[in-house]
């Protein structure tokens, strides 16, 4: 639902994300609903893309030793 406005305290709404949900920051914390920012999907995207162990590697501190 696009509002640009906080559909619970009315308070003008600028960030897109925000806009998108009809709820400023606080209000939707307060109200349970998460919002995730870019940055944050971003940073969990990049973790989730780490390169994968082949098998019968082992990784640890002797092994590097």
């Amino acid at each position: 639902m696009k509002s640009f406005k906080c559909l619970r305290c009315g308070r003008a709404l600028k960030n897109p994300l925000y806009i998108d949900v009809g709820y400023g920051k606080i209000c939707a914390a307060k109200m349970g609903i998460s919002i995730f920012a870019k940055r944050d999907s971003a940073r969990k995207s990049a973790s989730m893309e780490a390169a994968p162990l082949k098998q019968g590697c082992v990784e640890d501190e002797k092994s590097i030793a």
